[in-house]
């Protein structure tokens, strides 16, 4: 009950951050990225969306193959949530950046 409580909040939070962005990109007329250079080198962009998928994959397939020692998962683990908290730190950051400068 607690997972759908979140998961509707969150789906609903999505939901009006995509409908704020879909409207400020008709606005700005921008159709893709952010209107300017990406701040984030190309390399570390691909690094870290390809240790992401990694992780997603490693953490299914030692959920499917039932493994004990969990090596294989937290591995799985670590390799989604620091691309995820990295990313979301440096786009908090490239927010700041433009909101202080404006």
């Amino acid at each position: 009950m607690i997972t759908s409580l979140y998961s509707g909040i969150l789906g609903l939070l999505f939901f009006k951050i995509s409908i704020d962005t879909i409207q400020a990109r008709g606005k700005e007329k921008v159709s893709l990225g952010v209107g300017e250079k990406n701040q984030i080198m190309h390399i570390v962009q691909h690094i870290s969306a390809l240790a992401f998928t990694f992780g997603r994959m490693l953490h299914y397939l030692s959920m499917k193959n039932k493994e004990v020692t969990f090596k294989k998962r937290k591995l799985g683990m670590q390799l989604t949530l620091f691309p995820l908290i990295a990313f979301s730190c440096i786009n908090i950051g490239i927010f700041l950046s433009h909101a202080l400068i404006k």
